[in-house]
């Protein structure tokens, strides 16, 4: 069983399979406080991304 303790000292990570409005939102926030994995089957996504551009316009760089 995963355990609190184990995401927040970084041991264990957490999946966020989509990263569209909600999945990417989602995945930011939770950055704040454990390791997150981003997935998303779509390549332009990831490369635009990987570039820090977020065509949904719902993450600032800021």
């Amino acid at each position: 069983m995963l355990k609190i303790d184990a995401l927040l000292s970084g041991k264990e990570k957490i999946l966020v399979i989509g990263l569209g409005y909600v999945g990417l939102s989602l995945a930011v926030a939770m950055s704040k406080y454990f390791k997150i994995v981003g997935f998303d089957r779509n390549k332009n996504r990831i490369e635009e991304l990987k570039q820090g551009i977020d065509s949904t316009f719902e993450i600032s760089n800021k």
